[in-house]
């Protein structure tokens, strides 16, 4: 029987349309704990998930972009008010959702980019959702 993480991770990889890579990450540390992944990947593709992830969230510049924009927003302890990154390339949609439970920790959601962004990133955000209660 798989753990409540294992079980988060799988149903991201069957709920979210297109889903390559699902993963739990831990951007104090800047580790992904755990990650499923629809083709054997390599440890060095999810290593650079995970820094580039951790990158993102710690990132100065989103902080001061969001201070000059929402006058009066209170950022985080780290600095950075972001909940969720969204990325989207020629042929990939890469989701990043932050815990309302524990800020450090993030579902990382990489999928292919198709015609419902919406419904991928509404499958991306019931992940973290499920991790937070498996963490």
């Amino acid at each position: 029987m798989s753990n409540p993480l294992d079980q988060a991770l799988d149903d991201a990889m069957t709920s979210v349309p297109d889903c390559l890579v699902a993963g739990f990450l831990d951007i104090a540390t800047g580790v992904l704990v755990k990650a499923r992944s629809a083709a054997s990947q390599p440890q060095e593709v999810f290593d650079l998930v995970a820094a580039a992830a951790a990158k993102l969230f710690h990132d100065p510049d989103l902080a001061a972009i969001e201070s000059c924009i929402s006058a009066g927003s209170e950022a985080d302890d780290d600095g950075v008010s972001c909940e969720e990154i969204v990325l989207v390339s020629g042929q990939l949609l890469y989701l990043l959702t932050r815990s309302k439970a524990n800020r450090d920790h993030v579902a990382v959601v990489i999928a292919r980019k198709g015609d419902n962004v919406g419904l991928v990133m509404a499958k991306s955000r019931r992940t973290i959702e499920a991790l937070d209660r498996a963490a």
